[in-house]
């Protein structure tokens, strides 16, 4: 609670009474929502009005104070007038007044219509005495024996704003009870206070409050509330601790997205299956509100990961030189005159060269952690500058192998969306506009003699070639880009090759061709090499593929 170190305020007379039976079952709406999950063991708890600030919008709004009339009535700058904060300056005349223009009126449809009490709330109550005589009438089922708050006595716990006129005090059979009250006497200021209400007012079913302001001139309430406990805001966020559905940790805006009656603020987990999202377009995601756990179904989407490595076959490296990133062989490496993993960062050695079988080197080094799952030969020439060798085998190639397999299996089988020519010239031609995934379908015969491949589509796009044939040739020809893609944007899916030839010449790109033995000679890939074995010096340089998810393929609204 905030408190201000001023002289008590002066405020308006209250008579409280118990009343025999009247016929009234007006609630107001909108509040009965807040009075849930607080683990509530009392029977009696009557709401009248909302807890809304008198329903003022207070973005801009000042307090009464000197000129310049800048100082904010929503102290805090939460969005809520609070107890601790200020009715509005509305004319900015450095008062809040009768006569002042400062008169509001906020309330909704069910509280003008209301008469037990709520229509006096969310407006400005003007003139002297206009609010003399008024009611909050509490209707309710009394409490028997076993209820936790039978025999028990209740406090009328109250929120109003500029009460500065007369001593505040209730009246409960006959007996003149002070309010207490917090704050001092500044022009607007919103208060809380509270009132006992004995056990023996109790036992009618009504509790009526009445109030004695004959010379008031200008007041408003938020709300009033009789309840077993005397009000009280633990985290100041304006929701009195029995109404608030997270007590401790600020929430003004009671936000209980998943409808479990706590709120977000203090509700462990997820809420909506929003707060779930995993970053992945392909993934469904879901929440199950009733533990806050997220569940993610992929099975709808086809993930594309292929930049782990610049260059990763399930059987055999032979003839390797330079290399820039990791290398993993799931047979044996023959590595000379060679680096491996240069240009990888210090954070990431980790496997940079890996052996399933047997690791032969001479003349090089390795930027990294190195592996060999049969035995290990190096000369002296050979440097770890960063990492060191070691025996084991810390990938599962045959498991990899599968999961290559069916992703070449997959990308071969969607959908064409992008242009192919084979220019008389020996230009081959390909052209996508879609600007998340184009999809060519190329002939492993189109490449031979070829003069030029030129790949057009959207930059951040994903340019699948998919090659048929059980063997291709490169030799001697360049590779140009247009529209904005580059290497890391380009993937060639060779789903059936199971021989792949290149001489001279550069792929620009990622190869996976997960059944092809390579021979590569003097060349080299900028990108990564996913295949079955390699032999030659063609040297990798680290460009790799960018991470997609393929949920919407061509053809589909994306």
């Amino acid at each position: 609670m905030r408190t201000h170190l001023v002289r008590p305020l002066a405020a308006v007379l209250l008579s409280l009474a118990a009343c025999g039976p009247v016929d009234s079952s007006e609630s107001p709406q909108g509040a009965g929502a807040r009075a849930r999950n607080l683990n509530q063991s009392s029977v009696v708890r009557k709401l009248i009005g909302d807890i809304d600030g008198f329903g003022i919008s207070p973005a801009g709004k000042v307090r009464a104070s000197g000129a310049p009339h800048t100082q904010p009535a929503d102290v805090d700058g939460d969005g809520r007038i609070e107890p601790g904060e200020y009715l509005p300056d509305w004319n900015r005349n450095g008062s809040t007044a009768v006569g002042s223009n400062d008169d509001f009126d906020f309330r909704s449809a069910a509280e003008r219509a209301a008469t037990n009490g709520a229509q006096l709330t969310d407006r400005s109550l003007t003139e002297a005495g206009a609010a003399d005589g008024k009611s909050f009438i509490f209707d309710f089922t009394v409490p028997v024996p076993g209820d936790i708050d039978y025999g028990v006595d209740h406090y009328i716990n109250l929120v109003f704003g500029d009460y500065d006129v007369t001593p505040a005090s209730i009246r409960v059979d006959g007996v003149v009870r002070t309010l207490t009250l917090q704050g001092g006497n500044q022009d607007g200021l919103v208060q809380m206070a509270y009132g006992i209400v004995p056990w023996s007012a109790m036992t009618d079913g009504r509790v009526v409050i009445t109030i004695i302001a004959p010379n008031e001139p200008y007041l408003a309430f938020d709300y009033a509330l009789l309840d077993t406990d005397q009000i009280a805001d633990c985290d100041s966020d304006g929701i009195p601790d029995n109404l608030d559905n997270c007590r401790c940790v600020s929430n003004p805006g009671q936000e209980d997205l998943d409808s479990d009656g706590i709120g977000d603020a203090c509700d462990p987990g997820c809420h909506v299956n929003a707060d779930c999202d995993d970053g992945n377009a392909c993934t469904v995601d879901t929440c199950n509100g009733e533990d806050g756990t997220c569940y993610h179904d992929s099975s709808g989407g086809l993930q594309i990961r292929l930049n782990d490595y610049n260059l990763f076959l399930l059987g055999d490296y032979t003839e390797g030189t330079d290399v820039e990133g990791k290398v993993a062989a799931g047979g044996n490496i023959t590595m000379n005159h060679f680096s491996v993993g240069h240009e990888m960062p210090d954070t990431n050695i980790s496997n940079v060269l890996v052996a399933g079988g047997n690791l032969t080197l001479s003349n090089g080094g390795v930027w990294g952690e190195a592996w060999h799952g049969g035995s290990y030969s190096a000369d002296q020439s050979v440097i770890y500058p960063r990492g060191s060798v070691a025996q084991g085998t810390p990938i599962d190639f045959a498991a990899r192998g599968a999961e290559l397999r069916n992703l070449s299996s997959q990308l071969a089988s969607l959908p064409v969306n992008g242009t192919t020519t084979r220019e008389s010239w020996g230009g081959l031609m390909l052209r996508g506009t879609d600007g998340h995934l184009n999809v060519f379908q190329v002939s492993a015969s189109d490449f031979t003699g070829a003069k030029l491949l030129s790949i057009e589509a959207p930059a951040g796009s994903l340019a699948v070639l998919n090659i048929q044939g059980i063997s291709a040739t490169f030799a001697g020809f360049g590779q140009s880009f247009a529209g904005g893609i580059d290497q890391r944007g380009v993937l060639f899916n060779f789903g059936d090759a199971t021989s792949i030839n290149a001489q001279g010449y550069g792929f620009w790109g990622t190869v996976l061709a997960p059944y092809a033995h390579i021979t590569f000679h003097n060349g080299s890939f900028d990108g990564g090499i996913y295949a079955q074995s390699l032999t030659g010096n063609a040297e990798g340089h680290v460009n790799p593929l960018q991470d997609h998810d393929l949920c919407e393929l061509p053809g589909d609204n994306h």
